[in-house]
């Protein structure tokens, strides 16, 4: 099977439905498995995919924060980076429609924020619409 088209564009022009998969600094390569944006704004870019070694529908997620850090955490950044939320679980059932939204809004009005934990830098996204 041939490798489909990939596009290139700027982060801030993901909508929901493309997918995108992150380029590791020196990939020598290897390509990461694909996510589906579910959500996404001037802010946050939220994807989800299928989980590995779990059943089929066991889903997980990750939030890119547009924003650059200035500051290294957790020896990563500053840059943009992506995590998961800073929830016990992820605190959403993602079986359920408008979840990405509601984390969007979540994020946005301050309930949750971004795990400084679990961040990693984002050294590069590839994209197809």
């Amino acid at each position: 099977m041939t490798e489909p088209i990939i596009v290139s564009k700027p982060l801030e022009d993901i909508v929901a439905g493309d997918q995108i998969r992150f380029i590791p600094p020196h990939d020598g390569g290897q390509r990461q498995r694909w996510w589906t944006v579910k959500a996404t704004d001037h802010r946050y870019v939220i994807a989800s995919r299928q989980a590995l070694f779990q059943p089929k529908g066991t889903g997980e997620y990750t939030v890119i924060d547009l924003i650059e850090r200035e500051t290294s955490y957790n020896n990563v950044g500053p840059g943009i980076v992506r995590s998961s939320l800073n929830t016990l679980g992820g605190g959403y059932d993602m079986d359920q429609d408008g979840w990405a939204d509601q984390m969007l809004a979540d994020l946005h009005d301050g309930t949750w924020e971004l795990s400084n934990r679990r961040l990693a830098a984002v050294h590069g996204v590839e994209v197809k619409g």
